[in-house]
């Protein structure tokens, strides 16, 4: 089989916004963790048994935006830092591609504030995609195919989580939030590098997993509810789906990633560097048993979960930022990035890195 190679268009440029704000494990009280500390004995895969016991599932220290902060400043923080990475000028950029974990407005996305931040002229084309954990790499499959078919020449794309403010932190699963923005410059790079393939996988009937709804009342949409006493929060609403989807994690791992190695002609064996959404501790290790990849190709929760919990859409790309700045890539490498998303959706990318070490 004549396997594919990167089409010649790709990410030129990675930029990162982090909060200031570092919120270690000790900011909960004493009283919420003899509360709960009996909800976290559930071993949803054999790699999450050494975590049984540990309330805070792994993680140490996470990140949280400033009260008077929007996040559309993360996000144009992070867009300008991709610039000056990929040594491009705001000018240059005629399409923008975002999404907002939490947007800063319900009628419309933050797209037209990051590019008027940002600096962007008025005829760049903005719009939102959007498909929770997996926008990021949505973005790069829809930036790519719009460059290579000429439709544009320079792309800017970004994803935010300022998913703290709207986290129930009376509830065992708060442990895990981090806020953050990542942003990425994509543009023609050299021939055989760059994007290659992308295979997804949509589960509707597991819609319910996790959503953000009124907090005492969850079955009420959020247009109806107008209690300013009763914010939204993210939390389960079809307990069952959520169970789903923490058990059957690798099968859906494998049921995303298997198609995309049989129509390329790639295996796990390919594989340089293992990037995925890093929502517990136990998750990216459990992914590379069900594909058969090394876990060493993969980064250790020490350099990612640890340090900033999980960013939700921002997640896989800071996995991605971190893996390129700590020296783990190098050019030429076949990345596969594999991230899930709350609809549910899921979605293996094949990647041939173009940036030198």
């Amino acid at each position: 089989m004549n396997r594919p190679q990167g089409i010649g268009v790709g990410l030129v440029g990675l930029g990162v916004y982090l909060p200031e704000t570092v919120r270690t494990n000790d900011w909960w009280p004493e009283d919420w963790r003899r509360e709960h500390a009996a909800e976290v004995d559930e071993v949803v895969l054999r790699h999450a048994y050494p975590y049984r016991t540990d309330l805070y599932r792994g993680s140490k220290e996470r990140r949280v935006i400033a009260e008077d902060m929007g996040a559309f400043e993360m996000e144009a923080a992070a867009c300008k830092a991709a610039l000056g990475a990929a040594n491009v000028d705001p000018e240059q950029v005629d399409l923008l591609l975002g999404h907002s974990t939490v947007r800063d407005y319900v009628a419309a996305s933050n797209h037209g504030l990051v590019a008027n931040r940002v600096g962007l002229r008025h005829a760049v084309t903005a719009f939102e995609v959007c498909a929770g954990c997996v926008s990021f790499f949505f973005q790069l499959r829809v930036a790519a195919r719009q460059i290579e078919a000429g439709e544009s020449e320079v792309a800017l794309t970004y994803v935010s989580s300022a998913i703290s403010r709207i986290t129930d932190f009376t509830r065992p699963a708060s442990v895990v939030i981090g806020d953050g923005a990542v942003a990425g410059v994509v543009a023609r790079v050299e021939p055989g590098f760059g994007y290659i393939a992308q295979h997804s996988i949509t589960r509707g009937d597991l819609h319910g997993a996790i959503q953000a709804v009124p907090r005492s009342r969850p079955e009420v949409p959020w247009y109806r509810f107008d209690r300013y006493d009763d914010p939204l929060v993210v939390r389960r609403v079809d307990d069952a789906a959520a169970h789903q989807l923490g058990t059957n994690a690798a099968s859906f791992c494998r049921e995303t990633c298997e198609p995309l190695f049989a129509k390329t002609g790639y295996g796990p064996e390919d594989v340089d560097f293992f990037l995925v959404s890093q929502a517990s501790a136990w998750f990216p290790a459990a992914m590379c048993e069900s594909l058969g990849i090394d876990p060493t190709k993969c980064l250790a929760p020490s350099e990612h979960f640890q340090k900033y919990g999980h960013l939700m859409d921002a997640s896989a790309p800071l996995n991605l930022y971190l893996a390129s700045q700590y020296g783990r890539l190098e050019k030429g490498d076949l990345l596969l990035i594999y991230t899930p998303g709350v609809g549910f959706n899921a979605a293996a990318t094949l990647y041939r890195w173009n940036l030198d070490a």
